[in-house]
């Protein structure tokens, strides 16, 4: 749990800092003094940030967080990396993390036998270390 939880912080400040540096660079100054986007430029702004999870997560198996720890995400399903879809899901229910400061994550995965939070249940996927993904995937492989 502590690998995911480091993950997770480790995510957060490299789409926080992208973040704050693209609001920095492109932002605009709003109508109430602050900084930030409007329109078509804050769309593609939070587009970009869904794709840090979806694009990684369906390519690589795993956010830069999860890989440097060690992580990957695999699908229950297939054994192996998660469906471009089965990313998706996963990245819908971020912002409910997000929200409660990851209190409903860790809580759900607390308390679930696979460790699963609530994108992870969504989805069909679970969270597992390189190394047990690098079995299954073996497993599989020989199985078909």
């Amino acid at each position: 749990m502590a690998r995911r939880v480091l993950a997770a912080l480790l995510d957060a400040v490299i789409v926080g800092y992208t973040f704050i540096f693209s609001v920095q660079r492109w932002g605009k100054t709003l109508s109430d003094g602050s900084l930030g986007f409007e329109g078509m430029e804050g769309f593609l702004v939070i587009l970009l940030m869904a794709m840090y999870w979806v694009g990684l997560e369906w390519a690589l198996g795993g956010t830069l967080g999860k890989l440097l720890t060690g992580l990957r995400v695999i699908s229950i399903v297939k054994g192996a990396e998660p469906t471009f879809g089965q990313s998706v899901k996963r990245a819908v229910l971020i912002p409910v993390d997000y929200f409660f400061l990851y209190l409903v994550a860790f809580l759900v995965a607390k308390f679930n036998p696979n460790r699963q939070r609530l994108g992870d249940l969504w989805a069909g996927t679970m969270v597992v270390t390189a190394s047990t993904a690098r079995l299954v995937e073996e497993r599989r492989t020989i199985h078909i």
